[in-house]
């Protein structure tokens, strides 16, 4: 029927079909067809030739084959997974970047123009898989790390459109996709969210930092950051002063009102450095049992002086609260400045005996370091 056709309409055509060898096996193959005329028009009849595609149709059933199975592996990973195509068009979803996003595979494929960041960040923006080509500055520094492995790409970021508005924070992964040849087809990347993680993170954090009566900072990350503020200081030629504080007449509080009417008691000293007009520079810290110290940055002699006079008076007008009774307290304030080449021992060595000197002559008073 189709040489007939083509006897009559004249011209070429060219199409696949199977045919049987001699043996009986099947041959995928493509005709070449043609009309055959002689120079007066007369058609003479038809010419044609018959290639065998049936390795090269094999082939591309393993290739498409191979994709396929690839879709299904990237379909079910656990981590939330996209693959683009070298157009940057959405050509894989899976399953969990579905529940992560709530776009469906549907609503997803063969969408282009960075539709892929929308359930990320709430607008069409460029993503981490831009990166596997340019090498752009302000794009990375909207992530809070960017760490190149070859030709891979780890990053960490939160992203505030995620979960309907809730946010998330994700680490991402991206990679180029190569063909058999070696060709770039595509980029994939695989996202998880690791929110609890940085929760988990971020109260191992305030342990390791933060004292767990106080809420104040700790002994360690007090010290830790006074030594930045010395640095600082001697670097900069700027002004450094310390403050030491210890509660007067402490032990007797535990001793006739109990050990948790003295725990209420360094809890109000606490309240009382949040509350003085301290600055956000400032940095205060429980270093011991009834022991507190305060740094204050870029803060002459007089100043560090003043604000521990608003800090004692402060603290003496504050009626610790516990039980049915209320109680007073008072504390001792030694204060030292920085000196060319101090070190963090001496200069706090110098705050602690102004503090002594401050016990030894009456209490709940300031006294300078000598």
């Amino acid at each position: 029927a189709m040489d007939l056709e083509l006897l009559r309409d004249q011209g070429m055509q060219v199409y696949e079909s199977q045919v049987k060898d001699m043996h009986g096996v099947m041959h995928d193959v493509v005709f070449h067809k043609a009309t055959c005329r002689e120079s007066s028009g007369n058609t003479l009849g038809l010419i044609g030739i018959i290639l065998d595609i049936t390795e090269r149709k094999r082939d591309e059933k393993a290739l498409s084959d191979s994709r396929q199975q690839l879709m299904d592996i990237i379909d079910f990973l656990p981590d939330a997974t996209f693959v683009l195509d070298n157009d940057k068009r959405v050509i894989a979803w899976n399953r969990a970047i579905e529940e992560m996003t709530g776009i469906s595979n549907a609503e997803m494929l063969g969408q282009g123009d960075y539709a892929y960041s929308i359930p990320f960040y709430g607008v069409r923006r460029p993503h981490l898989l831009d990166l596997l080509d340019i090498d752009d500055k302000d794009l990375e520094a909207k992530y809070n790390y960017v760490v190149r492995e070859g030709n891979r790409l780890l990053a960490e970021v939160y992203t505030p459109a995620l979960y309907g508005g809730k946010g998330a924070w994700i680490w991402a992964f991206g990679a180029p996709l190569f063909n058999i040849k070696g060709e770039r087809i595509g980029a994939i990347e695989s996202v998880r969210d690791i929110t609890e993680q940085k929760r988990l993170e971020k109260v191992l954090n305030q342990q390791a930092h933060t004292d767990h009566m106080t809420g104040a900072n700790n002994r360690g990350y007090f010290l830790e950051l006074l030594d930045v503020e010395i640095e600082r200081a001697s670097r900069y030629v700027r002004s450094l002063c310390v403050l030491m504080l210890d509660l007067d007449h402490f032990k007797s509080v535990n001793d006739t009102r109990g050990h948790a009417a003295g725990d209420e008691a360094i809890r109000t000293v606490t309240r009382v450095l949040q509350s003085s007009g301290l600055r956000q520079s400032d940095i205060f810290g429980r270093i011991g049992g009834d022991e507190f110290a305060v740094a204050l940055p870029e803060t002459d002699l007089q100043d560090a002086v003043d604000a521990a006079e608003r800090i004692r008076l402060q603290l003496a007008a504050t009626p610790v609260r516990y039980a049915s009774a209320n109680f007073s307290i008072t504390v001792s304030i030694g204060v030292s400045e920085y000196r060319d080449g101090d070190s963090q021992e001496t200069l706090l060595h110098r705050a602690d005996q102004a503090m002594y000197q401050a016990k030894q002559t009456g209490r709940g008073r300031v006294c300078l370091a000598s």
